[in-house]
């Protein structure tokens, strides 16, 4: 089940601009009030590109780009429907002039938000301008929506689809290593882009943008996930390493790695959105699907820190590693398509090794992001062992108090 709308903004005053709020209420929703300032509401607002959450009291946090005259702003919701095995999930999105913005955060600090509503498009203006309204009367900018079946996919079976797709498949096999690369997450409608990262597909830099607005990058292609076509009995687990090269200064300068699913939204931290988990330099916290609601993990790093990323798919495990020592569990039970991701807000450098020269942490020699495949005998096979009951490389018992990976909007 989907729903799906636009609005145009057609024309403003000349003298002062009013701010737009375009988002979702329930039918009791009262307009005395502007959207996303109570619960039940959602709104993505034109003078700052914020989003508004009725559910956290009206706050608001940094989005996406503003919006103004001439601009066509989507906003719409896909639920997948339960089975015996899977239950529901929900999204709320919106699109700007035709490109995906970002999901709306369903967990800010520590409970969720199940976006579970009888759904209303909802418009409001602090000032005259004209909007126009396309409910499905003419095609939608955002060529997803013009179809039901390929909006679902997109945004909710896609990511949790366990296999790559055929084409993913065919490069892994033909090019396997030289297949992966890091690619910038740009909004590439912004006529003035936000200094976004560069890359030559495993050495990112970020530049200071001057700004607390985040940028980060994702591999092209994601951990490559073996069922039982693709040989299971082959792999143990999936690893990168990210060597931090040189770090920002300023406010609020820290970056994220970890491991996110496509869509993801361009101008946030990896862990900030729904589908994704990292572990983040500045507290040294990991978050998990959550904006604002880290978990204390381990300690801050910089520049000189070599942190590693990896994934057991036979249990869902995500762990860390920092300068080649291996830390606890941060998530279990995480069965999804997951793509290497870093984030950061200010000027930092990294540089990502997927198997192309030796790992840090020595287990994970011999198997690669591409297929997870053992190569180096038995010696590599009993580390992995050791690993999966829950032993570090040091000897130490890992933390009994791993988290389960926080699927979004559960029923």
């Amino acid at each position: 089940m989907v729903g799906y709308f636009e609005v145009t903004f057609v024309s403003k005053p000349t003298v002062r601009t009013p701010l737009v709020r375009i988002g979702l209420a329930k039918e009791s929703f009262s307009y005395n009030h502007p959207l996303g300032s109570f619960a039940d509401t959602v709104a993505y607002q034109s003078t700052d590109g914020f989003i508004c959450l009725g559910h956290c009291l009206g706050q608001a946090f940094q989005f996406g780009p503003a919006f103004s005259e001439g601009d066509t702003i989507g906003c719409g919701y896909a639920i997948e429907p339960s089975t015996s095995s899977s239950p529901s999930h929900v999204v709320v999105f919106f699109t700007l002039n035709g490109a995906w913005i970002g999901d709306a955060p369903y967990m800010i600090r520590d409970e969720p938000h199940l976006y579970r509503c009888d759904w209303h498009a909802a418009v409001n203006s602090t000032g005259p301008c004209t909007l126009r309204i396309n409910v499905g009367q003419s095609p939608f900018s955002y060529a997803p929506a013009n179809g039901v079946d390929s909006l679902t996919s997109f945004y909710v079976t896609d990511r949790v689809l366990p296999t790559p797709s055929d084409h993913e498949t065919t490069l892994i096999k033909q090019w396997g290593l030289a297949s992966w690369s890091m690619t910038p997450n740009v909004l590439h409608i912004l006529a003035d882009p936000y200094l976004p990262p560069t890359t030559d597909g495993r050495v990112i830099l970020f530049p200071d943008n001057g700004s607390n607005v985040a940028r980060n990058c994702l591999s092209e292609l994601p951990f490559y996930w073996a069922d039982e076509g693709h040989g299971c009995n082959n792999w143990r687990f999936f690893y990168f390493e990210v060597d931090v090269l040189t770090e920002g200064s300023g406010d609020n300068s820290f970056v994220s790695i970890g491991v996110a699913t496509k869509p993801y939204s361009p101008f946030h931290q990896i862990g900030w959105d729904a589908y994704s988990i990292a572990y983040h330099s500045d507290d040294g916290n990991t978050f998990n699907t959550a904006h604002q609601s880290g978990t204390p993990y381990s300690t801050p790093y910089g520049a000189g820190t070599v942190i590693g990323c990896g994934y057991i798919p036979t249990t869902g495990t995500i762990f860390f590693t920092r300068n080649g020592t291996r830390l606890p569990d941060a998530a279990t039970g995480v069965f999804l398509k997951l793509y290497p991701a870093v984030g950061a807000i200010r000027a930092w450098s990294v540089r990502v090794n997927f198997g192309q020269e030796v790992f840090l942490y020595a287990p994970a020699n011999g198997v690669g992001v591409e297929d997870g495949v053992v190569r180096e005998g038995e010696e590599v096979m009993m580390g992995l062992v050791e690993m999966e009951e829950g032993v570090q490389e040091s000897g130490v018992p890992l933390s009994d108090d791993a988290v389960h990976f926080e699927h979004p909007i559960l029923m």
